[in-house]
């Protein structure tokens, strides 16, 4: 059988976790013909933008190799296992609650925070829908669309909370109970349809402090305690 040409690789079959859902794939050299942007690259899969061919990689696809780059330091043992740990899917999702509780009552905020979800089927990057017991709030659609942020738990008429993804509306009107903090999106993106989901709330302080100690933080967004792991 032919060998590919080494300007080309078949999308590879990996052992990876049986929890989480979202892996990365690296090449020396990176994937040639890529579009060159200021920012990262992103996806849009309504819109069939990103991945290969706008859309998730197949098994099958041969990817096309930039030419190879120096090599960079490789994560140390202890720089994956931060990462490993950060990306935990069976930790709690830390959370800042509001900015609706006048929307909420506490019941509903304990039920938030004492239940059990687990991520529905329909969830995608525009939104992971939560199965679980329905939130109570006394909201009933007449709310005004605001600005919406990635990470924010949205509550539907019928009580079934959403947490919004990188794809999420730039506007919504459904009161939100409760934001993931950003340590916590790739732990989140990180679980599959009926993989179970608990919330924990925290500071402000808290927070920050979970992002400034976090091995996936970009370098040189604030002052750098802990080194960035594989560059992201």
């Amino acid at each position: 059988m032919e060998s590919p040409p080494p300007s080309s690789r078949t999308a590879p079959r990996s052992a990876c976790p049986r929890h989480p859902i979202r892996r990365a794939l690296r090449g020396r050299g990176g994937r040639a013909g890529r579009p060159r942007s200021p920012g990262r690259p992103g996806h849009l899969w309504v819109a069939r933008l990103g991945g290969w061919e706008g859309r998730p990689l197949r098994g099958g696809d041969r990817l096309p190799l930039g030419p190879p780059s120096t090599p960079g330091a490789s994560p140390s043992e202890a720089g994956l296992l931060r990462l490993t740990e950060a990306l935990d899917p069976a930790a709690p999702l830390r959370v800042l609650l509001g900015p609706d509780a006048s929307r909420f009552d506490d019941a509903a905020v304990a039920l938030l925070l004492g239940s059990t979800f687990t991520v529905s089927p329909s969830s995608d990057r525009v939104g992971q829908r939560l199965d679980g017991p329905p939130v109570p709030h006394g909201d009933e659609g007449a709310g005004t669309s605001r600005p919406m942020v990635r990470g924010a738990i949205q509550v539907t008429l019928s009580g079934t909370p959403i947490v919004l993804g990188p794809d999420h509306p730039t506007t919504g009107g459904y009161p939100l109970i409760a934001a993931v903090i950003r340590a916590d999106w790739g732990r989140l993106g990180a679980r599959r349809p009926g993989a179970p989901v608990r919330f924990q709330a925290v500071s402000l302080e808290e927070a920050q402090r979970a992002w400034k100690n976090h091995p996936a933080r970009p370098a040189g967004t604030t002052s750098d305690p802990l080194p960035p792991i594989l560059g992201a």
